[in-house]
């Protein structure tokens, strides 16, 4: 792996070992760490923020394990060493991906149903407070409802590509 083109947002997915904050990610860590300090406020300890000191090895453990960053984890178990600049850079960096908007992608998702929703929200269809997908059945012409569901495919296809963000 060329770790120069490592991102944020790939550190953020990295999956974690056990760890007191019980996070499958490192977003979720990072995530639980913000949590605690909110809920703790002045009573915040950076040193002991989910029962134990050396919480931040937790996150160097997993760039170790990823092969994010150079270390040495001996017997399988604890963390021997490490690049400590390396691993601040990158959590530093997932940190800022963090303010990113997250990413939509569809899964399963129905034409005819996006397709509906489309309708409801253009202005070629009058539907007001109706149902939708009655009016949809009933008061929609054949040749309407393939444009709806060809701007729905668009729409879908444009999702899974990774180019809408919410």
């Amino acid at each position: 792996m060329d770790r120069s083109k490592i991102t944020g947002e790939m550190v953020l997915a990295v999956k974690m070992q056990p760890n007191d904050a019980d996070a499958e990610t490192i977003r979720d860590y990072l995530v639980s760490l913000v949590e605690v300090v909110w809920n703790e406020k002045e009573g915040f300890s950076g040193k002991r923020p989910f029962g134990n000191s050396g919480w931040d090895w937790d996150l160097y453990e997993t760039l170790v394990r990823a092969d994010f960053i150079d270390g040495l984890i001996e017997d399988g178990d604890y963390l021997e060493e490490f690049d400590r600049e390396a691993g601040d850079r990158l959590i530093r960096l997932a940190i800022k991906d963090l303010r990113r908007p997250v990413e939509v992608k569809p899964k399963n998702v129905d034409v005819d149903g996006l397709a509906m929703i489309l309708a409801k929200n253009s202005a070629l269809v009058e539907i007001g407070n109706q149902n939708v997908e009655k009016y949809w059945k009933t008061n929609i012409p054949d040749f309407l409802k393939d444009v709806f569901r060809e701007h729905a495919k668009q729409v879908i296809e444009y999702m899974e590509k990774g180019n809408a963000q919410h």
